[in-house]
């Protein structure tokens, strides 16, 4: 496992190196204003007049679900494309190559979501903001981009270019936002603590989704060998 977090510095220094991921970026961090800012409904801050980050909330799953498996799609398809996937497993241990990648797309999605920082310090220059919930929404953020991410990277591995890993992990994050099972459904899930309501049941289903998916990343990453 120590060769884990020189992986991770890899992809965190080819997603510095991308264009494509700088562009993402941008999208992803400014997007979100626009049902706060300019959407014409209750969630725009100026008709209802009240400060909330409410609008951002409800609409930041729907950008997950795209930024995540185009943050992912590149990590195991540049492998394949490459030829170099066989050579590391010739060379690198299972849980290094998993920790590894997972750790580095990890930080540069925590690095987008910090981008959004921006939003709650604007709205609070416009009222009384309250932070709990603005807190409890990043901390439900980040634990549910951190389960999309791995169950995006354990597709990827199976997937042998960019746009197969991208369409395949879109079409399986938009059924589980979708599921009519509330206990199941990861948008659901998010938009309780969004609301400020930090129940634990909440955060141990991101916490076990991450961690299964992980686990089968490594198995399915066992069968390549």
């Amino acid at each position: 496992m120590n060769a884990a977090p020189a992986i991770a510095r890899k992809e965190i220094r080819h997603g510095l190196n991308s264009l494509f991921l700088y562009l993402l970026a941008v999208v992803f961090a400014a997007a979100p204003a626009f049902p706060l800012f300019w959407n014409p409904a209750p969630t725009n801050i100026f008709l209802s007049n009240h400060t909330s980050l409410a609008g951002f909330f409800q609409y930041l799953p729907l950008f997950l679900m795209v930024f995540v498996p185009a943050l992912a799609m590149r990590a195991y398809a540049e492998e394949h494309q490459s030829g170099n996937f066989e050579l590391l497993l010739t060379r690198v241990d299972d849980w290094s190559i998993v920790l590894g990648k997972f750790a580095g797309n990890l930080a540069i999605l925590s690095a987008g979501l910090a981008a959004t920082w921006v939003l709650p310090i604007l709205v609070a220059q416009l009222g009384d903001l309250d932070w709990g919930p603005v807190a409890s929404g990043y901390l439900g953020a980040l634990l549910m981009g951190a389960g999309c991410l791995a169950i995006c990277l354990c597709l990827g591995v199976f997937c042998p270019n960019q746009t197969t890993a991208f369409v395949v992990s879109l079409c399986l994050l938009a059924v589980t936002m979708v599921l009519p099972l509330p206990e199941l459904n990861m948008q659901t899930r998010f938009q309780n603590l969004a609301a400020g309501l930090v129940d634990t049941r909440d955060l141990c289903f991101f916490i076990a989704v991450t961690g299964f998916f992980v686990i089968l990343n490594r198995i399915a990453v066992g069968l390549r060998r």
